[in-house]
Parts: structure tokens; sequence; C-alpha cells
């Protein structure tokens, strides 16, 4: 009590006012949106998420489905597409059954086969030569061809295997200490890399180093820059591939937990400041 007597009147006023200023708001008006604001961090990822599977799994699952139903029940679901209607009227008069075939799931299941057998037989000696036959065609259309190659680029990075996403890496862009998130596609050899070039620079041709193929995608995710750097220039990120996809998407919201290097590699990260 003492020590609060001691004290200045102006300072004392002064404090409780800046403690009153930091209190949370109370009150039925606050409370009701605190509560809005933390049911919709909530709801709308869930909502979006769920969006997007019942999307999918409509556009993988209705077409096939859709050929296993009575067009004279379900005219509405035939409106504009003839073909699908003329198919659908042969399988209900000559296959017993088949309208039990119009259940949730079946088309899913069935479409994913398809695209296994279309994997297979892209992968047969005759359908490797068929399928390099259409990407010629596909490639000679001005339009077709952008898109195309935009969507077969970016299935080949995320479900390609060794020809997607190598790793995650920054690399420095616009000026030196800004770093961007990208991800390694390839590699370019020096002697390759001197071909690509009309009149090789006197810096290239003195750096006799490999280069790095990394795309490095622009958040909100609507487009891409693709870089060739130096590997030297490249700093290779302690996260999967995975991980990096989510802060990209999320716009670095979504920042991956901690992991601890294995042994031997924490000496090898240089010590930041």
């Amino acid at each position: 009590m003492e020590d609060m007597k001691r004290l200045d009147p102006g300072r004392t006023t002064t404090t409780m006012s800046v403690e009153a200023v930091e209190e949370p708001k109370k009150g039925i008006g606050a409370w009701f949106r605190r509560m809005l604001v933390s049911g919709l961090l909530f709801g709308l990822p869930v909502m979006f998420t769920l969006f997007v599977v019942v999307t999918v799994w409509s556009w993988l699952d209705q077409p096939l489905r859709r050929l296993f139903r009575n067009p004279e029940k379900y005219p509405s679901d035939f409106a504009g597409c003839e073909i699908s209607r003329a198919v659908a009227s042969w399988n209900v008069a000559h296959i017993p059954y088949v309208e039990y075939l119009d259940t949730p799931g079946v088309g899913f299941i069935g479409t994913l086969l398809i695209f296994m057998a279309v994997g297979i037989v892209v992968r047969s000696y005759l359908g490797g030569k068929l399928a390099r036959r259409i990407e010629l065609i596909m490639d000679r259309i001005p339009l077709v061809r952008t898109v195309y190659g935009a969507v077969k680029g970016f299935g080949e990075a995320f479900l390609g295997g060794h020809k997607g996403f190598q790793k995650a890496v920054l690399v420095q862009f616009p000026v030196r200490g800004s770093w961007l998130i990208g991800f390694v596609t390839g590699k370019i050899p020096a002697a390759e890399f001197d071909n690509m070039l009309r009149k090789v620079p006197e810096d290239v041709a003195a750096c006799r180093e490999d280069r790095l193929r990394v795309l490095v995608p622009l958040t909100p995710p609507t487009t891409s820059l693709l870089m060739i750097v130096r590997r030297s220039e490249v700093v290779d990120l302690a996260m999967s591939v995975e991980d990096a996809v989510k802060l990209v998407m999320s716009g670095g919201i979504m920042l991956p937990p901690h992991q601890d290097l294995p042994p031997g590699k924490a000496a090898e990260r240089p010590a930041s400041g």
C-alpha cells in the first residue's frame, strides 16, 4: 500500500487507462463477433474442402453412372447429351439389371479403371506410338497446345514420380535477400545449357556449373515462373514438397511444424544472423 501511495497520481491514471484499453472488449456484440470469427476460421476450410471433394467425386462418378440410367425416368439428366441418351437406352434395353449399376461410387470406380486401362495402353509399344502422335497433333493447334501443355506439365509435376517436383528450394528473386519458394523440375548440364544459347556471354562461359530448372508458383497460384539458376544459388528447404505446396497455396499461413535435422545435417546448416 505504501508503494502505491508513493506512485505519481498522473502515472497511475495513465497505467490504468492503458490496461483498460488492452483488456478484451466485453458485451454481447463483442461476444457475437468472437464466436463468428471462430466459426468462420473453422467452418470455411471445412466447407471448401468438402466442396472440392464433392465436386471431384461428382465429376468422376456421374458421367459413367448416367450410362446405366433409364432416360425415360430421368429425362432432365440427358438434356443436350444425345449420345449418352442413346447409349443409356441401349444398355437399359439389352443388359438385364443394368439400372442397379446407377449407384454412387460405381461411376467413380469405373472411371479409375478406365484411366488404368488407358495407362496400360499408352505404356505398350503401339499405344505409346499412338500417344506420341496425339501429342504431336495437340502441339500443332495454337490454343489447344497452350492448354494441353499447361495441364500436362502440372500433371507430371504432381503425379509423374521422378518427372515431377524433385524437391523444394529457395531462390533469390527479384533482388538479393528476397527469397521465393520454388520446386526443382530438372537439371541442365553446363554443356547443354551453352547449346541452348545463340551467343554465350562471358560470365556464362567462365562458369562451368550445372543449372537447375526451378518452377516458382505465385500466390494466389494462378500462374508461375520458370527460372533457370545455378546450382550454387539455390538453397534446399528442410521440408517436403507437399509441405512446401501447402505453404504456397495458403499464402504463407500453413507453415509446416519444425522438423529437427538428422544427425550430421545440423552442422551443415549455416547459422542465421
